[in-house]
Order: structure tokens, then sequence, then C-alpha cells
């Protein structure tokens, strides 16, 4: 009985001193992501991603092949903070599906992105997350892009 009670107060105490996570922490982190995009902040770009962060685009070309493009993070950052102020960049999310095993987190979201209030195209953002240092960081972005956009958002 004594070896019980000890066994259980001693998964009690683990437990509590085990950071609690849930599934809005990791959407949270995407959405100041966005924030940091839209407002073309460099620092909170920079500090979003992982150091070893990838950043990769798909879509099926006239031909119906599949292209993968990847881009450094840094181009990715630049490109972001040096847009000029014309077209303006939108970037609307649909509703998340999140997956959650510390300390690795999933994040699928639907987008519209927006040039000036007008659909350029849609497609899925998958985010995929690192608890690293006591917050989530960006690991990789890989996203789809369509221009048929109705089943998506």
């Amino acid at each position: 009985m004594r070896f019980n009670l000890f066994l259980l107060l001693l998964v009690f105490c683990a437990k509590e001193g085990q950071a609690q996570f849930d599934l809005a922490q990791p959407y949270a982190t995407v959405v100041a992501f966005f924030e940091a995009f839209h407002q073309k902040d460099q620092s909170r770009l920079e500090a979003a991603f992982h150091e070893e962060a990838t950043l990769q685009s798909t879509r099926v070309n006239a031909s119906g092949i599949t292209v993968l493009r990847t881009v450094n993070i840094s181009d990715f950052i630049q490109g972001v903070v040096q847009r000029s102020q014309a077209p303006v960049w939108e970037e609307k999310l649909g509703s998340p599906s999140i997956l959650l095993d510390v300390p690795m987190a999933q994040v699928w979201v639907p987008y519209q992105f927006l040039l000036d209030g007008k659909l350029s195209h849609c497609g899925v953002n998958n985010f995929t997350l690192l608890w690293q240092d006591g917050r989530w960081k960006i690991l990789q972005i890989i996203d789809t892009r369509q221009a048929e956009c109705n089943d998506l958002y």
C-alpha cells in the first residue's frame, strides 16, 4: 500500500513539474508569425524561426507536373521586409488542424493570399514547430498554391 501511494505521489509530482501544453499555443505562434509578416517586422520574423528552418512551396504547373520550390529563410524575410507598400499583401487564414506531441507540433491551415484585396492564390500552409528555449519555433513551412480556391477556404 505504501509503495502504491509513493508511486502515485511520484507520478503526480512529475506531472506538476512539466510544462502544460495545449493546441492553442502552436497556432498562436503561427498567428504571431503572420502578424509580423503583415507588419514587415524583421526582428519578430527572424525570432519566429528555428536556426535550421526550411521554407518550401509546391504547386502543380500547367503541364500537370508537381513543382517544389525551396526559399532561403533570410531571403524570404528580406523579401517580406523590403517589399513596397503596394500592392498590399494579406494572408487570410482558415480553420486550422493542429497536432501536438511535445516537443513537436504540426499546424495545417488553409489560406487565401490577397493583393490589394483581390485574390491572388490560395492553398494550405503546413507548419512544423519545435518547442525550444521555452517557446515554439517554426522548423518548416511548406505550402500549396492554387488558382482555384473554392474547396479550400
